[in-house]
């Protein structure tokens, strides 16, 4: 009788079957144990002014640790720039270490000489992902960190990064062809992975009040494993991705801390890199306008008859003029301008970047307000072509959909696509767009 033999090219189709099938039954009996089991009589502290310096411990792994980055670029330490640019004497104790896995953090955690901490960030996973770790382990080794947490410094508001879609790499290993082949009938099954893995950690860390910074949809934007963001191992961010991530990511920081993310100077280096790169949808509210209110005719507003709307005043043209001369300064690449049909909008746009296209979509009569702000969110995540930023200058009720509270005339917000949904990474006043031409 001859002897069976498994031949190698099966292997990871086979692997590929057993992979889904154990998931299949996982995702539902994992999601039923951390639901009924997952109750907690304690919530972390809630967004709220901590006053003073900031004292900020991170326990992670190699992406919290800037594993592959320059020293002081990695994201970390650029939030921690950002800190003590916005509370002087603030401090970051980094504890992460490449190869780290959820279950290490509570071992970094003990480590910690720090009597008192106001945040604490958690940055890993992609190892346990890497070693296929049981879901309901992760989540029970992420619930018994965070009670620790909680137990220890009952104070602070809690960061948690979900974890990167490391199926876009082989984990940082040489492409050679038996690879290449095997990760092919790997890469769906571990996307599912990482996908229950972060479900599961999310769920657990909403129910304590713990903020969430989204790694996995920044890790799956299209050019997310272009080299100019990631380092030559193929799976760890460089400088720039990082820088990337720091820009995500600060305002959540800045926010849960009480800390205007306006008013620490956003228009710094890293900011200034993402906008260079054309990685962001810009909103502007039209620069300064004079006095009075828009004056619909008995069959609403005219838009071609300027005389019947609030147009921009001198000290806007000046205003629009400047934001223009910050973006030639600054060589930040623009692609697709749109404006709504009010003669302030198309005026802003055409004084500050010489071009600017009229569309009824982003004009909203009363009672069109949803109408425009489902074109909008749908231009916030489109693709952008050619790596320039896009830019919409429209109104203020738009804008305070978007942001969460009205802006002031000539303001802008700047959003970068995550996933189905675009995040507000910095909100840059006009005098702060004047800075910028002559920095």
């Amino acid at each position: 009788m001859k002897p069976l033999v498994v031949r190698a090219v099966g292997r990871p189709l086979l692997t590929s079957i057993l992979l889904v099938l154990t998931l299949a039954l996982l995702v539902p009996l994992t999601a039923i144990a951390v639901t009924t089991f997952d109750r907690t009589a304690y919530r972390f502290s809630s967004p709220s002014d901590v006053r003073g310096p900031i004292t900020l411990l991170v326990l992670g792994d190699s992406l919290g640790s800037g594993f592959r980055a320059s020293p002081g670029a990695s994201f970390v330490a650029r939030l921690g720039a950002d800190l003590r640019r916005a509370r002087p004497g603030s401090r970051t104790y980094n504890l992460s270490t490449p190869g780290s896995k959820i279950g290490d953090l509570q071992r970094q955690l003990v480590k910690a000489h720090v009597e008192k901490a106001d945040a604490v960030m958690l940055v890993a996973g992609g190892n346990d992902v890497r070693a296929l770790t049981d879901p309901l382990k992760l989540a029970l080794q992420e619930r018994a960190l965070l009670d620790r947490i909680h137990a220890r410094f009952p104070d602070a508001v809690v960061f948690v990064a979900n974890v990167p879609d490391v199926s876009r790499s082989m984990f940082g290993l040489p492409a050679t062809r038996k690879r290449v082949k095997l990760w092919s009938g790997l890469r769906s099954p571990i996307r599912s992975i990482v996908a229950l893995d972060d479900a599961l950690v999310e769920r657990m860390a909403r129910n304590r009040n713990a903020a969430i910074l989204d790694l996995l949809s920044l890790s799956r934007l299209p050019d997310a494993d272009d080299p100019r963001f990631i380092s030559s191992d193929g799976l760890h961010p460089n400088d720039a991705g990082h820088a990337r991530i720091a820009a995500y990511a600060w305002p959540i920081v800045a926010g849960a801390l009480g800390i205007a993310a306006s008013g620490a100077s956003p228009v710094d280096g890293r900011l200034l890199d993402v906008l260079r790169e054309g990685e962001t949808v810009i909103l502007f509210r039209p620069a300064l306008t004079d006095a009075g209110r828009d004056a619909p005719g008995p069959r609403g507003q005219d838009f071609r008859d300027c005389k019947t709307q609030r147009n921009l005043s001198e000290a806007g043209r000046r205003q629009a003029r400047e934001i223009g001369v910050a973006f030639r300064a600054q060589q930040i690449p623009l692609g697709e301008i749109y404006t709504s049909n009010y003669c302030r909008a198309i005026e802003t746009a055409r004084l500050a970047f010489g071009r600017g296209k009229p569309v009824t979509e982003l004009t909203a009569r009363p009672g069109e307000e949803e109408r425009v702000d489902t074109w909008v969110r749908k231009m916030l995540i489109a693709p952008l072509h050619g790596h320039k930023n896009r830019v919409l200058v429209c109104e203020p009720s738009e804008l305070k959909l978007l942001a969460g509270e009205t802006i002031p005339e000539g303001e802008g917000a700047i959003f970068v696509a995550a996933g189905p949904d675009a995040s507000l990474i910095a909100r840059i006043t006009p005098d702060q767009w004047a800075g910028l031409a002559t920095r």
